[in-house]
């Protein structure tokens, strides 16, 4: 079974996942790397405040990075792109998690 921090942090990233704004803005990153906020809300059709917090809640988790630090980023270009590793381990971490929760109930 798996140990509650590992839960948390696999209920988490899930819920991350669960909301379907920062799923278009993550899937529109992975084909086009280094997108400005403008650009993925073309891309995806959201409303660019929409975007914007999507984008928020993808980097407080490490999953996308900015080319410039938050508080610089007023009245400058930023691009954003998906740290791929970070992904790729987050989501290994939740298939583990998952599989061990599942094997579990036996």
């Amino acid at each position: 079974m798996p140990s509650t921090s590992r839960l948390s942090d696999a209920a988490n990233f899930a819920a991350l996942l669960g909301v379907d704004a920062r799923l278009a803005v993550l899937e529109s990153l992975s084909a086009v790397p280094f997108a400005t906020n403008g650009e993925l809300s073309a891309a995806t059709g959201l409303a660019a405040y929409k975007v914007t917090a999507a984008l928020a809640a993808l980097e407080d988790a490490g999953v996308v990075t900015a080319n410039a630090p938050r508080e610089v980023r007023v009245g400058r270009r930023v691009n954003y792109s998906v740290d791929r590793e970070v992904l790729r381990a987050r989501v290994q971490r939740l298939q583990y998690t998952l599989t061990q929760l599942v094997d579990g109930l036996g």
